[in-house]
């Protein structure tokens, strides 16, 4: 029988080292893993309760009776072909109407609603719209000195129609 030395611990007690050392990287690894998982399902319930919250915002600003009223009145003076008005309530109805197509333009540019939500919603009438509204836009840029009036809105028109 031969005595061990401690030549022969001490490479056991290195060889029990390297297998924890192993064990402990397995671990680190797992762990590691675990979380990132944890942060892509985070991200993935962010992404979608900011598409909820954010087709909730489309949906009410496009379905307020306010802009609704106003989207009714100024169609019809366009389709009667008042494409510059010149009565008060009319160019208020189509102010109201791009007012709220800029704020919807300002929280896409600022990514606090998801545009591609607003895009599938209303991409057909936003431009149909625009494309109407126009005449109006360069006469209200024009009386204000502001070239910057509307413009979140005009982005995003700008935007989509070169997307398509």
């Amino acid at each position: 029988m031969q005595a061990t030395t401690s030549l022969d611990y001490l490479s056991l007690a290195a060889s029990v080292t390297t297998i924890l050392a192993s064990l402990a990287v397995c671990v680190t690894a797992l762990f590691v893993w675990r979380q990132m998982k944890l942060q892509a399902d985070t991200f993935d319930n962010d992404a979608r309760r900011l598409r909820r919250e954010s087709f909730t915002f489309v949906f009410e600003a496009l379905w307020d009776d306010g802009f609704r009223e106003a989207r009714d009145e100024m169609l019809e003076a366009l389709n009667a072909g008042n494409t510059l008005p010149q009565d008060r309530s009319d160019k208020d109805n189509f102010r109201n109407v791009l007012n709220t197509y800029e704020m919807l333009g300002l929280a896409v540019k600022l990514d606090t609603i998801d545009e591609n939500v607003w895009k599938e919603y209303w991409r057909t009438p936003l431009l149909r719209d625009w494309d109407r509204l126009v005449p109006f836009v360069k006469e209200e840029r024009a009386a204000t000195q502001s070239e910057r009036l509307y413009i979140d809105a005009e982005r995003v028109v700008t935007r989509w129609r070169n997307a398509a």
